[in-house]
């Protein structure tokens, strides 16, 4: 068995008997030590990180030493996804047909956490633990690639569009263009309404509270766009 297989595995059955898994990674000795022993070795690794996975001084240790990936999506439509998995637990259904109401007040507070986490994690990959002296090729920090910019590209296509996405900026060596699309690599849509409008039952409510406070432009921004439009990020 891989080596990183072997990791998911012990994880897997440590979750089993104490809690998510999640919950190991939680603790900055475990989690740093994980990554050092991949960094070790010569395969390219990535970690997907999420809010309050790990303890913030974990994350913001591992964003430091690491180069980091952005990948961002428009709150609105996150924020509904989050609704409709919270309501009921969906797994491979189309939920389409299943609209949800969404809070004004819950939306914004939302857009505060998810932009403050992005914009913290972005503060400390710009903020490297140990910067090489000199380097003859400087590798890239960071870079930010949006769900919009590929999602909607043929089930086939989008592998290589996410591939052209990070070479633009450098992390072309992180994902592989793939020789041939698989099935399992392409994005299934759960809800296929294009409009977050039409996933809800109450758009006109969002919108006119959202004006009401001059914010209806959380409904077209992303995490990192949320500073711009004066929205603090503490409430």
């Amino acid at each position: 068995m891989k080596p990183a297989r072997l990791l998911s595995v012990l994880l897997e059955k440590a979750g089993a008997a104490i809690g998510p898994a999640y919950n190991l990674f939680r603790e900055p000795r475990i989690a740093r030590r994980v990554c050092e022993l991949l960094d070790a070795r010569e395969d390219a690794y990535t970690l997907e990180l999420f809010p309050n996975h790990l303890a913030p001084e974990c994350h913001d240790d591992l964003c430091r030493t690491y180069p980091l990936i952005l990948h961002q999506r428009k709150l609105i439509d996150s924020y509904i996804s989050l609704m409709k998995t919270d309501s009921q637990r969906w797994s491979g259904v189309n939920t389409t047909g299943y609209r949800v109401r969404i809070c004004p007040e819950s939306f914004v507070s939302y857009c505060r956490s998810i932009s403050g986490y992005y914009m913290r994690s972005l503060q400390a990959a710009n903020d490297p633990v140990q910067p090489c002296a000199a380097p003859t090729h400087v590798q890239p920090r960071r870079c930010v690639i949006n769900y919009e910019d590929w999602c909607d590209h043929p089930n086939h296509a989008q592998g290589g569009r996410v591939h052209q996405l990070l070479e633009q900026q450098g992390f072309s060596h992180v994902f592989q263009k793939p020789e041939a699309a698989r099935s399992s690599d392409a994005l299934n849509r759960q809800d296929q309404a294009s409009d977050w409008a039409h996933k809800v039952t109450n758009a006109a409510e969002m919108i006119e509270a959202l004006e009401q406070r001059s914010l209806q432009g959380l409904l077209g921004a992303r995490p990192l766009e949320i500073p711009a439009l004066g929205l603090p990020l503490q409430p």
